[in-house]
This record gives structure tokens, sequence and C-alpha cells, in this order.
């Protein structure tokens, strides 16, 4: 094959430099053809002709167009593709972890990962991507079915399958679980541990809203700085830096904290600088001052303590979980681990309050909420009684609950209803609901936002209409 089109032009003194060095080769080979270039250093046969005939100039015929670089490559993965099925059978049983996202053109693939054991050693290799076009457990195992098809791997040979927990995925009965299952019996499945574990990141931190405070103002943070180049210079030249909050992967959060911890004084001393400056905008100004205000509050500095130890070593078992050569013994034994390290963290409140204090000399040294905390309604003699009168609404509420569930023959259930209202109404009248969601809160265990949720505010509410 012949085309000029493809061949190196030589004619100057620097050509020859470049033809005679291989070390640089990368600044005369084309886009297609440095893949080649890297190949040379696993074919001697591909090396001694890339030495013999490229840069020849006009009038020589290399081989190396991009049709050519391209069934190249054809080849190989063709190659790859043979080795990964002949294995796959060798092996007999294997398992199947698929998972979809759409690529940069917008196009939404299905990518398809085999494990399987074979000569001693486990291992997980990359088959394909699948365009798909929906998500749904039904077209999913088409797609799926296909593939194996195509390929003559047997489905009843598959022994698991991994997905993350989308219920199109992991779905009892019309998921793609469900649907290989009925294929394969002995195809268990078994949720993404990773997954999992940066969902209960998510819901964890939803469920506490000094953590959503913290985050929101973690991510404000540093949007605030990338939003100019002016203001990250500025961090920078403060020798701070920011990292930015992972949507998606909670264990990226990590590094978010890790960054504020370490670079406190210089995030400080930046936002001081901005707030101060006449020549920045007073928009600008007013923001860098609340972010100023936010992040020198000890409940903050509290939150970035606790957090920072918490995604540390949230963060070493998220990536532990995601080794090639992990069990399900091993990943068990640090998810157990985990949750006893946070469970002892309840214990640590003085430790975490301390460390808050000694972050930075800018830290208050006090919480905002000081003064409302000394509130008559919230004396220590009040607390002490507290804990007693709880138990006792608890013991109403559930005769509340006793009387009211109770079907007796010939009588009204809203009779039943008012008498047992009857029997608690006076003592919480004395008292609105507000004020006693706002004293159980203050006992140790409780947060408001449990007390709202619970069945107990509820006929609370009940009893009060």
């Amino acid at each position: 094959m012949h085309n000029n089109e493809h061949d190196f032009d030589s004619d100057s003194d620097t050509d020859t430099i470049l033809r005679k060095d291989p070390a640089l080769w990368p600044l005369q080979l084309k886009e297609n053809e440095r893949m080649l270039e890297l190949l040379t250093q696993f074919d001697p046969v591909l090396k001694q002709h890339i030495d013999t005939f490229v840069n020849k100039g006009k009038g020589n015929v290399n081989f190396l167009s991009k049709t050519i670089c391209d069934e190249v490559i054809d080849i190989m993965s063709q190659k790859v593709l043979t080795r990964i099925i002949t294995e796959i059978k060798k092996a007999k049983y294997w398992g199947i972890i698929v998972d979809s996202t759409p690529d940069i053109s917008h196009v939404d693939q299905l990518s398809v990962i085999f494990r399987y054991y074979l000569n001693g050693h486990v291992y997980e290799r990359f088959f394909c991507f699948l365009q798909i076009k929906s998500h749904d457990g039904k077209s999913l195992i088409t797609d799926i079915l296909d593939l194996l098809e195509r390929y003559d791997i047997d489905i009843t040979n598959c022994r698991g399958q991994a997905y993350d927990n989308a219920s199109n995925m992991s779905g009892k009965y019309s998921g793609l679980q469900a649907r290989l299952k009925e294929r394969s019996e002995l195809a268990f499945y078994i949720p993404c541990a990773g997954h999992s574990l940066n969902l209960i990141g998510q819901c964890s931190v939803s469920e506490c809203i000094n953590s959503i405070y913290y985050f929101g103002a973690l991510k404000n943070l540093f949007s605030f700085f990338v939003a100019s180049t002016h203001r990250w210079d500025l961090l920078k030249g403060n020798h701070a830096t920011l990292k930015r909050l992972s949507d998606t992967r909670w264990s990226c959060r990590s590094d978010a904290s890790k960054s504020l911890i370490e670079n406190f004084d210089g995030i400080h001393a930046a936002l001081c600088h901005i707030a101060e400056d006449t020549e920045e905008k007073s928009d600008t100004r007013h923001e860098a001052l609340c972010l100023l205000n936010k992040i020198t509050m000890l409940e903050f500095a509290f939150m970035a303590v606790l957090w920072h130890h918490i995604l540390k070593r949230f963060d070493a078992v998220s990536k532990f979980l995601q080794k090639v050569e992990l069990d399900l013994h091993t990943a068990s034994s640090m998810l157990l681990s985990l949750i006893d390290f946070v469970k002892n963290l309840r214990n640590d409140f003085t430790r975490f309050e301390n460390e808050s204090k000694k972050l930075s000399s800018f830290i208050e040294k006090d919480y905002s909420d000081k003064n409302k905390r000394k509130d008559n309604k919230y004396t220590a003699s009040y607390q002490v009684d507290l804990s007693g009168r709880l138990r006792h609404l608890k013991n109403l509420h559930k005769e509340v609950k006793n009387e009211v569930t109770k079907k007796r023959p010939n009588k009204d259930t809203n009779f039943e209803v008012r008498n047992a209202q009857s029997k608690i109404t006076p003592f919480i009248k004395k008292e609105s609901i507000e004020e006693i969601v706002s004293k159980l809160a203050a006992v140790d265990g409780f947060t408001i936002n449990d007390i709202a949720k619970s069945e107990f505010i509820r006929n609370l509410y009940l009893i009060k209409e």
C-alpha cells in the first residue's frame, strides 16, 4: 500500500536529527503512530521497522498510515478478547460486574467486567462497553444475554453478580439481578460494598443538621476561591489549598476535610485579605466576611475535626473494599471495624472539643448558642427531673395507643379516642408541643429531628387537637 499522505517529509537538518534520535520521535510522529512507538518497547520486529523506515521522506513507504494503525489496534483488541474468553471457559464458573455511565459524547454505555478464579489467582477482566438504550432491568438483561450468546459463554455457569444499589439493578422482582437469577439460580447477587458504604455516608449526613451545615460551608468555601483566579492565587500565596467535594464518591470528601484542617490558617488569612481589601467588590467582601465568620465558629471547627477523623477511616475502608484480591470475610471484618470505630467516637466529645479549640488561634472559645443554653427552660434542676417526666410521657403514650387501637364490640372508636385523651390532656395542656420537644431535646441521647419524627409526637398533636 502506497499512501504518500501518511509518509514523513524531512529535508532539513532538524528532520535528520529527529530521525536519528529515537528519543525525539514523539516530536515527529502523528497521533495515530504514537501508539506504535509505544509498542516498539515490547516488539523488536516493529522497532526494527520503525528504525528503518520512519522519517525517510517523500517517495518512501512506511506502512504507518491511519488505516493500518487502526487495523493493528483492532487485531490487538480481538486477541485480548479471545484470551479472556478462553480463560473464562477454562475457569468454567464466573461472576459478572456491570455499571452504566454516559461517555464524553453523551452515549450511554454499560461496562462489563468478568471475575473468575484460575490457576490459584482471582482475575477481574474488563470485557467491553455495551451501548444501551434503556436502564430498566428487562432491557439490560436482554443486552447481557445477547453478549453472552455472541461469545458462546454459558449463562448457567454464572455464580455471582455485583452491581450498585440502584433499583433497576438490585430490584428484588424486576431488577437486573432478579432477571439474571431466573436464568441461573446460583448466580448470587452481592451489592457493591463500596457503593453501599458511599450511601451510608450520604444518609448519615442528611440526618444531622450540623453536618449538613458543615459540608455546605465547605462547598461554599471551595466555590468562592475557585470562582476567581485572583482569589485562588491569594490562597496559594498563603501556602494553602482546598479540595473539591464529590457528590458521587463520598470518600473523596476525606481529601476536602483534610485540606481544610491542614490549611486552616492560610485559608483564614486569604479570607481576611479579601474582606479587608477596599478594591474588591462589596459583594465579594461581604461573602468573604460571612465565610470567615462561619469557619471561626467553634461548632464548625468541631465538625471539621470530627469528620476529619471519620472520613480518614472511611476513606481507608472504601479503598480497601475496591481491591481485586478482597474476600468476603475481610470485607465484613473491615466494615465491622468501621462500625466499632464510629461508636467509640461518641465517648470522645471532650477530646474533639479540645482539638477544635487548638485547630487555630482564630477559633471562638465558646459555642455561638451559649446564651440559649443558659435559658431558664434548660436549668440543671429541670433536666434532672426531665428524664422521669419523659418516662411518664412514654407510658401515657403507650396507654393512649392501646386505648385507641383497641376495638370493642358495640362501641364507637371516637369515644375510645376521647376517653384516652381525657386521661392525658390535663398534663399535656400545661405546655405547648414546641416546649415539650425543646425540653426532650435537652436530654442526652435525643435530638429534635428524632423526636419530631417519632410516633410519640404525632400522638401528642392528636391529643392537643
